[in-house]
């Protein structure tokens, strides 16, 4: 058995070696550490290149990229996996324990059936001490958990560290969480939603380091996590419909708040009114929805009633087409007033509402089909055709 450790990194040349010194002292040795560097202005380049001197084994691949954020790195990282199992070590994180990797392939041993592990988090802070643990909910696959993710507002309900088969990883989580930003134990890929068969270890899986810094710490954050969200929030609500949301979301909470399980009421049928269950996980990220027009864009289209065809003529064919995993990119170009014409221009659209979209090429159908999906509305009832002559 061999297992892949996926690492991005960014200006941390500080604190990787530390990241490496966690691998480093496994007692299973057979594993790689895939490391992409995306875009480091530091000596993290020099850092790495050293301990991969350093290590006997040839254990360590690194390659270099442009900044592009941390989810396309794992994605160019997973060309390189080898291994039967796969992990991804971000760069200020550490694995929890020597046996932590014995521990694993045990765990599959006795669990064969299991797509992959979750378990909880040791918090640590910037010097690397414990402050804590964050306790992972108990995975179950059960028929009320996807509503029940619906009713979290699309917040995820497990987490986002997990180990993983290789091929589970690669025709799920891949496409899943690292292109579409939406939870790795979703399957969305089929014309259903399907939970993937995670099993909840009794040792941690990480040791996750809590600092200022964190993703959901800054307004660019939060404006990234809450993008993925309301994709799956939306996702969710094609298959399901869940009556007096408000009321069955502050009870979720209040019997999570006293440590008991909440089996939401639901019905396996699309939920016909979107736009107030957008606006209320808007407004609870937010307070109010703020003046983004990314995020107003999205709850006007719910709001909208409009039965008018968008046509999209000119779709310019050097256009980026973004992804959940480039929201990133997108919100800085947003914010700096910098962000293609086309964008701004279909958001404007958005707004007002549209019942379909209407293409001048066959061509064009799959662009619009990843930009309605980038927008959070691929999985409405809004139709995408050619334009007839």
């Amino acid at each position: 058995m061999k297992i892949s450790v996926i690492t991005p990194t960014y200006n941390d040349a500080v604190s990787i070696k530390d990241t490496y010194m966690s691998l480093k002292s496994q007692t299973f040795e057979n594993w790689e550490w895939i490391v992409i560097n995306d875009g480091s202005s530091d000596n993290t380049n020099e850092v790495i290149k050293a301990l991969a001197a350093e290590d006997k084994g040839n254990r360590i691949i690194y390659k270099e990229q442009q900044n592009q954020d941390q989810l396309n790195a794992i994605i160019h990282a997973a060309e390189y996996i080898t291994g039967d199992f796969v992990f991804t070590l971000h760069y200020d994180d550490m694995l929890p324990s020597e046996t932590f990797f014995c521990d694993c392939l045990s765990f599959i041993e006795k669990n064969p059936d299991a797509d992959g592990i979750y378990g909880d988090l040791v918090l640590i802070n910037e010097n690397g001490t414990q402050v804590g643990v964050q306790k992972l909910k108990n995975y179950k696959t059960a028929n009320y958990i996807p509503p029940l993710q619906l009713l979290w507002l699309g917040r995820n309900l497990y987490s986002d560290v997990a180990f993983h088969k290789t091929e589970i990883f690669k025709n799920q989580v891949l496409k899943n969480y690292l292109i579409w930003n939406t939870p790795l134990w979703l399957d969305f890929k089929s014309d259903s939603v399907n939970m993937l068969n995670y099993k909840k270890a009794s040792f941690p899986v990480l040791k996750y380091r809590v600092h200022q810094g964190n993703y959901i710490n800054n307004e660019l954050g939060k404006l990234n996590v809450i993008n993925g969200e309301l994709r799956t929030a939306v996702k969710l609500m094609r298959y399901y419909s869940i009556p007096f949301y408000r009321i069955q979301y502050f009870l979720f909470r209040l019997f999570n708040k006293l440590g008991l399980e909440y089996k939401p009421i639901y019905f396996n049928k699309e939920t016909k009114h979107k736009a107030p269950i957008v606006k209320f996980i808007i407004q609870i990220r937010y307070g109010a929805i703020p003046d983004n027009m990314f995020l107003k864009s999205i709850y006007g289209f719910f709001n909208s009633s409009s039965g008018r065809t968008l046509t999209l003529n000119n779709i310019p064919r050097d256009l980026k087409i973004y992804y959940g995993k480039d929201i990133r990119a997108f919100n800085r170009k947003l914010l700096s007033g910098e962000l293609e014409k086309f964008y701004t221009d279909f958001m404007y659209e958005m707004e007002k509402g549209f019942k379909a979209v209407a293409v001048s090429t066959p061509d064009d159908l799959q662009a619009v089909k990843d930009i309605l999906g980038f927008f959070c509305i691929e999985n409405t009832d809004c139709l995408i055709s050619p334009v007839k002559e």
